[in-house]
């Protein structure tokens, strides 16, 4: 539910951060794209992770294992994305 809302303050919030610069609409596409790759893989990692780890603890720990390994896997995308696209702006 609060994923919506959060989703759109980022993309106004990549909107009026490139609003006036040269090649806005370049860099507020290239932004909000590399922002829902992210999401993507966020997702289908985190899945896979939460999907994992409770196939290997019992029914009454799966969920508590599943979310904390799809948070987990979400910090560790969040990072390498942020270091990778260090990398390309530099």
């Amino acid at each position: 539910m609060l994923a919506l809302p959060t989703l759109t303050l980022s993309i106004y919030t990549i909107y009026q951060t490139h609003k006036r610069t040269g090649h806005a609409r370049a860099k507020i596409l290239k932004e909000v794209g590399v922002m829902v790759f992210t999401l993507i893989i966020i997702l289908f990692l985190g899945g896979i992770a939460a999907m994992l780890a409770n196939v290997h603890v019992s029914m009454r720990w799966g969920t508590v294992a599943g979310l904390v390994s799809a948070i987990a896997a979400s910090f560790a995308v969040g990072y390498l994305v942020r270091v990778g696209m260090g990398r390309v702006i530099r």
